[in-house]
């Protein structure tokens, strides 16, 4: 994705999980309860890293955002998705962490956490950004459909996230 404004490089799976401190043992199925718990640490996690990977006037604008929307400036991932309109910049850091995630095998997070984080970050930007939304993940609207279908039928995420995506 080059579109200005927005970081020009993937994001390494491991880079944003290391600063989360989040860690899984290896083997075994997860239950719901542990993707649970690991789904809302991430949510719980500052937005702080987005000030090293974006531009200093794009870090600028989303401080000025989170003033604008009362919510304290990085104070977690899971404010920021929850307001009015979240910054589209956070939204891709995300939805790319989300999906480097989901391609490594064996990766940072499990795939059902990875997913469910990438089908929020997507649909919430094809909810508030519309037609950009296809600068912003090639997928298609009935992927995109599925994912969002998927994301609320998983008993171990929060309500209130599912209600985002309304």
């Amino acid at each position: 994705m080059t579109s200005p404004g927005w970081p020009g490089h993937p994001l390494k799976s491991g880079s944003l999980s290391r600063l989360f401190s989040l860690t899984l043992e290896q083997g075994g199925p997860v239950s719901e309860h542990e993707l649970a718990e690991l789904f809302e640490d991430v949510l719980k996690h500052p937005c702080a890293f987005a000030v090293d990977m974006l531009p200093p006037e794009k870090v600028e604008q989303i401080r000025r955002f989170c003033e604008a929307e009362g919510v304290l400036s990085f104070q977690s991932l899971r404010s920021l998705l929850c307001c009015s309109r979240p910054p589209i910049e956070l939204l891709y850091l995300l939805k790319e962490f989300a999906k480097a995630c989901r391609m490594s095998p064996g990766g940072d997070l499990p795939d059902a956490v990875a997913s469910a984080l990438y089908f929020l970050t997507t649909g919430l930007a094809k909810k508030h950004y519309g037609e950009l939304q296809r600068e912003f993940s090639s997928i298609s609207d009935a992927d995109l459909r599925s994912g969002i279908d998927w994301f609320r039928a998983q008993p171990w995420i929060d309500p209130a996230l599912k209600q985002l995506l309304d």
